[in-house]
């Protein structure tokens, strides 16, 4: 399509190199979109900018790019797992890689996240690379969840991530998803602050939990929080989104289940003053 089309052979430098651009997808797409197979390489400034220029001001036939940052995945970033993605990026960055800056299998409609992890794709381990939507198995299972630890009474609970079993996808690769990606993203302070909620309200967070509740048990909390995560799970089409993340980590968490029992009880009789922190 491109080297057919007048508008971009207009542009010399980019037609020019429309040859080098095509066997770089190829390898791309032949290699999964592999970070490890594809090296950097060096193009014209002039290259660089009209591809840019097209990216940013896309022609008709370049209307897939509109259509990968609001029809894609709307409800949750396939990046981080976040709320909503309001743009579109490039799985290999375009400043390394500028020849893919228009594939469609290079673009991931994504939040801030991707920006915030920079230029990092891969380690050195074979297994050590960011997850990447579109060529990647084992999105549809579980990958990781939430630890709460710390002083749990307070606004600034220790939140981290943690990787779990997956029968297709390597360790490595979740966990360094979790280092460049998760763990770079505002995720962390998205919790803190469902946390904060929490304690204050445990209802208006798991709201799973009836609003005539007098009383928690253990099993019943339980309940409840697999309820949230099977919603949250349905409802944003994937079960690595932040909710689902946060409860499944509440939810597997034993002492932590014990500790939100008394509390809850707590509240629900009067003992604990959830204004009181």
């Amino acid at each position: 399509m491109m080297n057919r089309d007048p508008g971009f052979s207009a542009h010399a430098h980019v037609a020019s190199n429309f040859k080098i651009m095509r066997k770089r997808y190829i390898q791309y797409k032949k290699s999964k979109g592999s970070p490890f197979v594809l090296s950097p390489i060096t193009f014209p400034k002039n290259f660089k900018d009209s591809l840019k220029y097209h990216f940013s001001h896309p022609r008709s036939e370049l209307e897939y790019i509109s259509k990968i940052r609001y029809k894609l995945s709307p409800n949750c970033c396939p990046l981080c797992g976040g709320f909503g993605s309001h743009t579109v990026d490039h799985y290999l960055p375009k400043a390394s890689f500028p020849e893919l800056t228009l594939y469609s299998l290079n673009l991931i409609p994504a939040c801030a996240c991707n920006s915030l992890r920079s230029n990092v794709t891969h380690g050195t381990p074979p297994h050590e690379s960011t997850i990447h939507p579109y060529f990647d198995n084992g999105l549809d299972e579980r990958l990781m969840k939430v630890i709460i630890q710390g002083v749990l009474l307070s606004d600034d609970v220790e939140i981290d991530f943690c990787a779990l079993p997956c029968s297709i996808m390597h360790a490595d690769k979740i966990n360094f998803h979790i280092e460049n990606v998760i763990r770079k993203s505002t995720a962390k302070y998205w919790m803190q602050g469902k946390w904060a909620s929490l304690i204050r309200n445990p209802s208006s967070v798991i709201t799973a939990i009836p609003d005539n509740s007098l009383h928690l048990s253990f099993p019943e909390l339980v309940g409840y929080l697999n309820k949230m995560v099977a919603d949250n799970d349905r409802s944003h089409g994937t079960p690595n989104n932040w909710y689902s993340m946060f409860f499944y980590g509440i939810g597997t968490d034993v002492a932590l289940i014990n500790w939100l029992v008394g509390h809850c009880n707590g509240i629900f009789d009067g003992t604990i003053d959830p204004m009181s922190f």
